[in-house]
């Protein structure tokens, strides 16, 4: 996961030299703390809906405070998601599949939601 790592990494640095709100420093927390799931070759159906509560309403605040760093972090997510969407369709999972098509579709609402 080091281009989610980098990724992050990014976006934190982004974040302290804008010297943003509390709000968004706290949106920045949540997402991150979570994307820790992304981690797991088999997380429950309780991780992936955990990762759908911050990959869409706690991104807007970032996405407003730094667009590039926000955006380049979504898009690795994205790429991770779609690998594991792709390995629980090769596995024949199709719970963990559904799964995690409902979260690359949670994390593409929204970047549309953001530019609507």
């Amino acid at each position: 996961m080091p281009a989610v790592e980098e990724a992050i990494k990014t976006l934190r640095i982004a974040v302290h030299k804008k010297g943003v709100d509390r709000h968004v420093k706290d949106a920045f927390s949540d997402v991150t703390s979570c994307l820790v799931l992304l981690n797991s070759s088999a997380p429950s159906l309780q991780a992936i809906k955990k990762l759908h509560s911050v990959l869409r309403r706690p991104l807007l605040p970032l996405y407003e405070a730094c667009l590039q760093p926000t955006l380049q972090l979504s898009s690795v997510v994205l790429s991770k998601i779609l690998e594991k969407l792709c390995d629980a369709h090769n596995r024949d999972d199709a719970a963990l599949r559904a799964g995690w098509d409902a979260t690359a579709d949670v994390i593409l609402s929204g970047v549309l939601v953001r530019f609507w």
